[in-house]
């Protein structure tokens, strides 16, 4: 690495790979929403709260119709969403997988 005393460098290597991180993710935060619908069905709303590297936040949304008491894995943008269900109005947990 070769810098000039400033902040400009640069880096020199055949094996380099070059990420540019201007709108990187640098965390997610997940919530979901159960309401119940007809017969033994609930609507899932599951929000991820996503903060980039400059502190902007972008939220992703998806809702599913899924039965009472579920438990499953969901596609929320790029994120793959475990969520468990109680009753027909509880989240029990929420992580990404």
């Amino acid at each position: 690495m070769f810098g000039d005393g400033q902040k400009n460098a640069e880096f020199s290597s055949p094996d380099a790979v070059y990420v540019t991180v201007a709108n990187a993710v640098v965390d997610a935060k997940l919530s979901a929403v159960v309401k119940k619908l007809k017969g033994n069905t609930n609507g899932l709303t599951i929000a991820v709260k996503q903060t980039h590297v400059d502190g902007s936040e972008s939220p992703v949304t998806a809702t599913f119709t899924i039965n009472n008491n579920a438990a499953g894995t969901y596609t929320v943008g790029d994120y793959q969403v475990y969520v468990e269900t109680k009753g027909n109005t509880q989240v029990r947990s929420i992580s990404i997988v």
